[in-house]
């Protein structure tokens, strides 16, 4: 199962960004452990897209795309809406760099 999945289908009311955060804290809401929830929205989509060997998971080799939290969402699910950072391509992009 993938969190985030539904977009694709052009299912109402599914916003890309706070959609999936939405729904993630809905999955967890639901029962599923944060740490599933979690795997829904990084490691099964990069698997189902079959790029697991670049994206989904933090790792030596792995595309640099990243969200820093200040939270650990493991903790709390609601953690994955308090951003502390983000980095593309190992470039940091929010916030911005000086």
């Amino acid at each position: 199962m993938m969190a985030g999945s539904a977009l694709f289908g052009g299912a109402p009311f599914i916003y890309p960004g706070t959609g999936l955060l939405e729904e993630m804290e809905r999955l967890a809401d639901a029962g599923l452990p944060n740490a599933a929830v979690l795997r829904m929205a990084t490691t099964a989509p990069a698997t189902y897209l079959g790029v697991a060997g670049l994206r989904g998971t933090v790792a030596v080799g792995q595309q640099a795309d990243l969200v820093l939290l200040h939270g650990n969402p493991l903790d709390s699910i609601g953690h994955i809406r308090s951003i502390a950072g983000v980095f593309h391509r190992a470039r940091l992009v929010m916030p911005k760099e000086d």
